[in-house]
């Protein structure tokens, strides 16, 4: 499906019900206003603002959590070691109160979701086009329904 029209019209009024990763791929979870179960597998930049404060960022995947000790070893793969973890949990319950009052992509493929308390979640394309789109993917929305294409950048 090259069309992001049918997610926008999920996205709209859905509410996030989680946010975590797997290594550096950055997954939420949605429920649709009438119960659809979607999802967003994103490995490019994502950035969360509530109103101008940044509070989210990818970048911080790669730098060790405020809670490790000195003497424990860094390792960014593992959930729970990096600052981006910590954000997250932080901000999680934010991110999971409201729904989503506009879904938004530009021309350059970037996605914009804004939240009815001003939080807005941005995805940034990061990878150049390629001859084989298995080798550049940025961001997928899928859907529990497996019936439904998938929208892949």
């Amino acid at each position: 499906m090259n069309d992001f029209s049918f997610y926008k019209g999920l996205l709209n009024g859905a509410r996030v019900t989680d946010i975590n990763r797997t290594c550096d791929m950055v997954y939420f979870d949605f429920i649709s206003e009438n119960g659809q179960k979607f999802y967003l597998h994103a490995q490019c930049f994502i950035r969360v603002y509530d109103h101008d404060d940044l509070i989210i960022c990818v970048q911080d995947m790669f730098r060790r959590s405020v809670k490790l000790k000195k003497w424990q070893r860094f390792n960014w793969a593992k959930t729970g070691r990096t600052l981006f973890d910590d954000t997250v949990l932080e901000n999680k319950e934010k991110l999971c109160s409201v729904g989503i009052m506009s879904a938004e992509i530009n021309d350059k493929k970037d996605v914009t979701l804004r939240l009815e308390n001003d939080i807005c979640i941005e995805l940034l394309t990061q990878i150049t086009t390629s001859d084989d789109p298995v080798y550049s993917e940025n961001y997928r929305f899928l859907c529990e329904d497996e019936t439904v294409d998938h929208f892949v950048v």
